[in-house]
């Protein structure tokens, strides 16, 4: 998914620099060992959700969807401790 930014100078749109997309939880560039122990840190004990709503790397097979979950549970539960 290409990405642009107006500039009112041009008469037209700048592409900008791509974005990691569809990569598995854990492997693009959030950091999310950041992210849960700031949630940690601040006391908070509510739900946490995480949605795979992009076109996954190697398809949406149902095979590949569970390893996805499965990888993300494993993950997560990591993060969680």
């Amino acid at each position: 998914h290409p990405r642009y930014k107006y500039d009112a100078t041009l008469t037209n749109y700048v592409k900008e620099s791509d974005v990691v997309r569809a990569v598995p939880f854990g492997t693009g560039f959030i950091d999310y060992k950041s992210f849960f122990q700031a949630l940690k840190d601040s006391g908070y004990r509510g739900y946490v959700a995480y949605e795979m709503c992009e076109v996954l790397e190697v398809g949406g097979s149902i095979e590949n969807l569970d390893r996805t979950a499965r990888t993300f549970l494993k993950t997560f539960a990591d993060l969680a401790r």
